[in-house]
């Protein structure tokens, strides 16, 4: 979990997992009335701690926009199976 304070006041919070190299932005909230720009912000440091973690993925989990079809190859991250 990273938690950026400004003036000891928390300007925004967000929750990371990582799994198998992944790391994965699962949750935020930010106070956007005193700190404008505060989830840019936390977005370019949570990348640059990716690489800096030797990530090989790294997902937002911010949905589908349509460009991803077109971009990029379609690979699942997650299969479930029940055991019958």
């Amino acid at each position: 979990m990273i938690t950026v304070k400004i003036a000891n006041k928390i300007a925004g919070v967000d929750l990371m997992a990582i799994y198998r190299k992944k790391y994965y932005c699962l949750k935020g909230g930010n106070n956007i009335q005193d700190f404008s720009g505060i989830g840019n912000f936390l977005s370019l440091y949570e990348i640059e701690d990716a690489i800096q973690l030797g990530m090989t993925h790294m997902d937002f989990l911010s949905g589908d926009f349509g460009y991803k079809s077109e971009l990029f190859t379609k690979v699942d991250q997650l299969k479930i199976e029940k055991n019958l």
